[in-house]
C-alpha cells in the first residue's frame, strides 16, 4: 500500500485520538464509567452505520449489473474502499476517483462507471442541500455557539455553491472553457500550479466529460430519481445514529428529543465536511461537544467518542483492511 495511504491513514487516528483526549481531559472518571454501561442497544447504531454504507453497495451491483454480471461483493469492495479514501482525504474528494478505477479493475467501462458516480455525487449533493435546508425549519431553540454557526453557513454555502457551479459549466460550455482558462494561467504564472498549459487542458476535458454524462443522466429519470432516494434514506439513517447512541448509554433521552438530535447531527456533518482535515479529524469532535452539550451536558464526550467510533472509525479501519487485500493497490 502506498505509503501516503499509512500516513493520512494514522494521521487520522493521532489527531482524533489527541482531540478525545483533550475534551476528557477533566472528566475521565465519568466518561469510564458511562462507556462501561453501554447496553444492547448500541447494536441499532452498529447496524445503522452498516445500512448506510451497503445501500450504496447495492445501488452500484444494481446500475452494473445492466451492463455486465456483477456480484454484491464486488461492489461491497468498491464501496469501502471508496469510502476509505473519502475519510483520509483532507477535501473528501478523491474516493470516487479512486472507485473508478477499482470498478475498471473489476470490468466496469471507465464511461459506465463515471456516468454512474456522477449521478451520486450530483444526487448527493443536492439531497444535501434540499434536506439541509428543510431541517432548518426543526431548528429553533437551537443556539450553537458563534464560530460553530459561522462554520454551519460556510457549509450550507460551499454545497450550494458547488451545485450552481456545476449547473452553470454545463448551460454555458464557451464560457466555462475561456473562464476554465483564466484562472489556471493565472495559478500558473503566479506558481501556484507547475504545468498549467496540460491542466487547462484535463480540467476541460473533464467538464466535457462531466457535461456529456450528466445529459445522459437526465435520460435515465428512473435511474436518478431511485439515486436520489437513496440518499434521502441514508441522511435519514445517519442523522439517526446520535439518538440510538445516547439511549444505548442509558442518558435520559426522550423519542420527542429524536429531531432535535437529528437536527444536531445534521449541522455537526455539516462543520465537518467543511473542515480540510482527514476524516474530519479534531474539528468534528469539537463541534459535537459543542452543539451537544446543552442536550446531554456531562455525557457529551461519551456519545461523541461512540458516535465517532461507529460512524468514522469503524468504516475507515474496515476500508483499510480491504484496501490492504487488494492487489491493485500493493506497491
Amino acid at each position: 500500500m502506498h505509503k501516503n495511504l499509512k500516513r493520512n491513514f494514522f494521521v487520522v487516528l493521532i489527531i482524533s485520538f489527541l482531540a478525545i483526549i483533550f475534551i476528557i481531559r477533566n472528566d475521565f472518571t465519568q466518561i469510564i464509567k458511562l462507556l462501561s454501561n453501554i447496553n444492547l442497544i448500541i447494536i441499532i447504531p452498529i447496524i445503522l452505520i452498516i445500512a448506510y454504507n451497503l445501500i450504496d453497495a447495492i445501488f452500484f451491483k444494481y446500475a452494473f449489473s445492466k451492463k455486465i454480471k456483477y456480484s454484491l461483493i464486488d461492489a461491497i469492495k468498491a464501496q469501502q474502499i471508496g469510502s476509505f479514501f473519502t475519510i483520509i482525504d483532507p477535501f473528501s474528494s478523491s474516493g470516487q476517483f479512486v472507485q473508478t478505477y477499482v470498478f475498471k479493475k473489476q470490468g466496469i467501462k471507465y464511461q459506465d462507471s463515471l456516468s454512474i458516480l456522477m449521478l451520486s455525487f450530483i444526487s448527493y449533493q443536492a439531497t444535501l442541500v434540499i434536506f439541509t435546508i428543510f431541517l432548518l425549519f426543526f431548528a429553533q431553540g437551537i443556539n450553537p455557539h458563534p464560530a460553530i454557526l459561522l462554520l454551519i453557513i460556510i457549509g450550507y454555502i460551499v454545497n450550494v455553491v458547488v451545485i450552481i457551479v456545476l449547473l452553470l459549466a454545463i448551460l454555458y460550455d464557451k464560457k466555462r472553457d475561456i473562464v476554465i482558462k483564466k484562472i489556471i494561467t493565472f495559478l500558473g504564472k503566479i506558481k501556484i500550479l507547475k504545468d498549467y498549459e496540460s491542466k487547462i487542458t484535463n480540467l476541460q476535458d473533464w467538464f466535457q466529460s462531466f457535461e456529456s454524462e450528466f445529459k445522459k443522466i437526465m435520460k435515465n429519470k428512473k435511474l436518478l430519481v431511485i439515486r436520489l432516494m437513496i440518499d434521502f434514506i441514508k441522511m435519514i439513517i445517519y442523522f439517526s445514529i446520535m439518538y440510538f447512541i445516547a439511549l444505548s448509554l442509558n442518558l435520559s433521552i426522550h423519542i420527542d428529543q429524536f429531531i432535535y438530535c437529528f437536527v444536531l447531527t445534521a449541522f455537526a456533518f455539516i462543520v465537518s465536511s467543511v473542515i480540510p482535515l482527514p476524516g474530519g479529524a479534531g474539528a468534528t469532535e469539537l463541534s459535537i461537544v459543542s452543539l451537544f452539550y446543552p442536550l446531554f451536558t456531562i455525557s457529551t464526550t461519551s456519545v461523541m467518542i461512540l458516535y465517532r467510533l461507529i460512524t468514522c472509525y469503524l468504516p475507515m479501519i474496515i476500508g483499510f483492511i480491504i484496501l490492504a487485500k487488494s492487489k491493485e493497490f500493493k506497491e
